[in-house]
């Protein structure tokens, strides 16, 4: 009698349209996963090999019930979100809205699942200056909506854990880059080192967590391989920080930029850094020139390091593979 092997085990991935979730939905499908992959309709949109599109919007609750209809997952990755920085709360209330629409349309085919979901280290920032790396013990005090959203639908999947059964993983994403970024802090940074921008040349000193993209997925997929599921909150990052100055500096390198930094004072930017820490300016400041003056996203991704033994990509490497 000749035995039949088991199936494989199935993933739910949502946001595989985009950079991140794509590269997620690709590694697990290369890693034997039999992967589904929500998609707002038409469903052809998405062609990723190994990879099942399943015709559905997060924010329209009816459409999900499809999910039913499939065999339950053993682990979820829900990646699908609008990350604008700039987005108002009725904008990014959608986060929170097709979280919500995930986790009810699906219900009790949790019970027992791993559920690994990408927040951002916004949804932690700082209520005061840095004096240190975040780690998941510090309170979050998230600033943006997009931030508050990403903190909202923690709350919320900790409820639905609690409810459906399932087994929780938060990961804090730092900012990824790598092949195919076109969007965000490191692409713009490109764009402005390439064309000599006068703010990609000064020797911003904040230090920044950065994560290349295929470490995020490299990651999701230790976590949905593991023997026994982890539940937690963690950063997902290189396990070190690069100031902006660092990066601008790899990226001239790689594209040859004629224009070299400015000669900015040391003393002055630490002066303006402390400066956007006085209340008045705290409120109007933007994140982005903090970020890039002070540590104010760089975190401490060593537990997680430590928990799946992950090997990091160098940010000179990453750089190299993404624009060189």
């Amino acid at each position: 009698m000749v035995s039949s092997s088991p199936p494989p085990p199935r993933a739910l991935v949502t946001g595989a349209t985009g950079f991140v979730g794509g590269c997620v939905a690709r590694a697990l499908a290369g890693r034997g996963f039999a992967v589904d992959a929500l998609v707002r309709p038409p469903a052809d949109r998405l062609a990723l090999e190994g990879v099942t599109p399943v015709p559905g919007d997060l924010l329209d609750f009816e459409s999900l019930l499809v999910l039913r209809d499939r065999p339950p997952p053993f682990v979820v990755c829900h990646l699908a979100a609008d990350t604008r920085m700039e987005g108002t709360e009725e904008e990014m209330y959608a986060n929170v809205r097709g979280t919500a629409n995930l986790v009810g349309a699906l219900g009790g085919r949790l019970s027992g699942a791993r559920f690994l979901f990408a927040s951002s280290i916004a949804a932690v920032d700082r209520a005061r200056r840095p004096r240190g790396p975040l780690t998941e013990t510090d309170p979050p005090a998230p600033r943006s909506a997009y931030a508050r959203s990403k903190l909202r639908c923690e709350e919320l999947l900790e409820e639905g854990a609690r409810v459906h059964g399932y087994s929780l993983s938060v990961l804090r994403l730092g900012t990824v880059y790598g092949p195919g970024t076109e969007r965000g802090g490191v692409a713009a940074l490109a764009c402005g080192v390439r064309a000599g921008n006068l703010g990609a040349r000064i020797p911003w000193p904040g230090r920044i967590s950065f994560v290349f993209v295929e470490d995020v997925a490299e990651a999701f997929v230790r976590l949905a391989e593991r023997e026994l599921p982890v539940a937690g909150t963690w950063f997902l990052a290189e396990d070190r920080g690069y100031s902006m100055a660092e990066a601008a500096a790899c990226l001239a390198e790689i594209v040859s930029a004629e224009k070299g930094p400015l000669p900015v004072p040391r003393a002055l930017l630490s002066l303006a850094g402390r400066a956007l820490w006085l209340p008045g300016l705290r409120r109007i400041a933007p994140w982005s020139l903090r970020a890039a003056l002070e540590d104010t996203i760089l975190c401490d991704s060593g537990p997680l390091t430590r928990l799946l033994g992950m090997k990091w990509t160098p940010l000179p490497e990453g750089l190299a593979r993404t624009f060189g």
